[in-house]
């Protein structure tokens, strides 16, 4: 290992800074929920914990034993977190941001042989609005996030240097919520809501950060949830609450521009912002339904009809839900896809759902009550 990433941030454009001037008029801090992912070995959660503390939680899979790993103390975490995972044949890096105090960006960091969390602030005070969201380009670190005034706001590193780098993507007035951020290997993605509950979506090629282009995927009156993103081979995904407390579901095909969109559940249905992600075979969200229920949707790619599912009932579900999948596979000719889900459930426990290749769902109990803040 030679890393050194302990370096605080210094040196962002004057105008970066100017903005970051502006946070004491910007919105309050976001709602917690947990985020999920999966680095093909472990099923990963990271939680804002009580006390604005950060948390994360890992399961090898196919095993049953949760781990706990505190990852920053009291009075560090005002938001849900993002996670994203890293390797090559050197390391295997989870990478973890989430705001901080006095609207500061926090960036964490550790390695799968190691147990040693490493801090590092992306952008100090006044600076950030929402959740952040992460994800990785190739060798570069990628984060997006709701700046003060609504602007949106983009930061890179390149893996295993220090320093952080930034570029407002959107001006002020035009992002309201968080962002989402996802990349292949054509372009990096940025989605979030824009005025008047309208849906916008930024790209940029690889390796550029500051070629931004923007698009709006639905107009005026279309979103009422912070986007979630994810790419598969054919293209770029989002799916957002809609009116009505619907769900709303678009796709972009690989090097196009038209956004094709689906309602993928109806009036009444979705009372959370969802998470979404694509297995390869499946375009797959999950979302808090009516009664605090936990459901889960699911689209075979290349098709139009998508499939509802049940995973917790009425009572189990008080925050929006994270999902993932892996391969548990036990060979390159071997696949077999078992799907992540995890949520808040009653009095603040962190809950685990995972399904294999029959309908039913399995409830695990990651952390007790009061473990998410």
């Amino acid at each position: 290992m030679n890393r050194n990433r302990n370096r605080v941030l210094t040196g962002l454009t004057v105008t970066l800074a100017t903005i970051a001037a502006l946070g004491a008029s910007a919105p309050a801090r976001a709602a917690t929920t947990p985020f999920i992912t999966d680095n093909g070995t472990s099923a990963i959660i990271a939680a804002e914990g009580p006390n604005h503390t950060l948390n994360s939680y890992w399961q090898t899979n196919n095993t049953n034993p949760w781990h706990e790993q505190p990852i920053a103390g009291t009075g560090t975490t005002f938001s849900a977190p993002s996670v994203a995972t890293y390797s090559d044949v050197f390391e295997k890096l989870t990478l973890v941001t989430a705001e901080g105090p006095d609207h500061s960006l926090m960036f964490y960091w550790r390695d799968a042989t190691s147990a040693t969390w490493h801090q590092e602030t992306v952008i100090g005070s006044n600076s950030t609005y929402s959740a952040p969201s992460i994800a990785v380009e190739g060798t570069t670190i990628i984060l997006a996030v709701q700046g003060p005034e609504h602007f949106l706001l983009y930061f890179w590193q390149t893996i295993d240097t220090s320093a952080w780098h930034s570029f407002i993507v959107a001006g002020a007035g035009t992002t309201f919520s968080a962002p989402s951020i996802g990349s292949n290997s054509i372009a990096k993605f940025i989605t979030a809501a824009g005025p008047d509950n309208s849906l916008m979506y930024y790209w940029a090629p690889p390796g550029n950060f500051s070629d931004w282009t923007a698009q709006t995927v639905n107009g005026d009156f279309s979103t009422y949830s912070a986007p979630s993103l994810t790419t598969d081979s054919a293209g770029v995904l989002i799916a957002a609450a809609g009116q009505s407390n619907r769900l709303m579901f678009y796709w972009q095909a690989k090097g196009q521009t038209l956004w094709h969109t689906q309602v993928a559940a109806g009036v009444g249905t979705t009372f959370s912002a969802p998470s979404l992600t694509d297995t390869g075979a499946r375009a797959t969200v999950a979302a808090q339904g009516p009664g605090n229920r936990l459901s889960y949707y699911w689209l075979t790619n290349g098709t139009t009809t998508w499939h509802h599912e049940a995973v917790a009932g009425t009572g189990t579900t008080f925050s929006a839900p994270g999902v993932a999948f892996t391969d548990i596979g036990n060979s390159i000719f071997s696949h077999t896809i078992a799907n992540l889900v995890t949520a808040a459930g009653p009095g603040n426990r962190l809950l685990f759902y995972w399904q294999l290749s029959t309908p039913a769902w399995h409830p695990e109990q990651v952390a007790p009550p009061g473990s998410v803040g």
